[in-house]
């Protein structure tokens, strides 16, 4: 029995019920209900996740899915035989919130991926992760394509285009216009005078 880790086999985030972390850890205490639990960093099945409190040091906690068995890691002193309260706090965030559930349910996560395409016109493409990704900000987590090149053909993104494209025309024009202006030198002979002024017209 390792200090730090838990193990809970043959179980995935995707099927993983708030009964399964009855069973498999322990009550968690009053002064956690109110706790913020928040990424510290987050990827695909793999996540560190902070308990904040203003009240308390908590330790952080680890998340990762490996095949079949979900591996959480806690540096506070309760002996791991079950998930301690800490563990159980944060596997039952991740269930109920699925911002942070998409990130360990594949079926979930292809289902917003797929939804998102569609604005690049992408929607039936295979393997859609080879183009888009999963970004968690400002408490929510987005889609985004993997290439910054790729652009969804939406009306926001198409009148930006326009507007970068009509500019190019008309500096294009003026350029144009200004290499035809011809400027032409006149010798003037003053009236009164033996001498010339010299004037430049466009």
């Amino acid at each position: 029995m390792h200090p730090q880790t838990y193990i809970l086999k043959n179980h995935q985030v995707s099927t993983l019920t708030y009964a399964d972390t009855f069973r498999n850890g322990v009550e968690i205490s009053s002064g956690l209900k109110n706790v913020d639990v928040q990424p510290l960093n987050i990827e695909i099945d793999n996540v560190l996740f902070a308990l904040n409190s203003q009240s308390k040091n908590l330790p952080d906690v680890a998340v990762s899915q490996i095949a079949s068995d979900l591996v959480l890691t806690c540096s506070c002193a309760a002996v791991k035989n079950t998930l301690c309260e800490h563990q159980t706090l944060v596997l039952q965030t991740i269930i109920s919130k699925p911002d942070f559930k998409i990130f360990f349910d594949k079926n979930l996560r292809l289902e917003k991926i797929k939804k998102a395409a569609e604005a690049y016109g992408m929607a039936e493409e295979e393997d859609l992760e080879k183009y888009f990704g999963l970004k968690y900000a400002d408490r929510q987590t987005y889609v985004v394509p993997l290439n910054p090149e790729l652009i969804p053909v939406d009306e926001k993104s198409t009148s930006f285009l326009k507007s970068k494209l009509f500019a190019k025309i008309i500096d294009s024009t003026e350029t144009e216009k200004s290499e035809t202006i011809q400027q032409i030198l006149v010798f003037r002979r003053t009236k009164f005078q033996e001498t010339y002024s010299l004037e430049l017209y466009q």
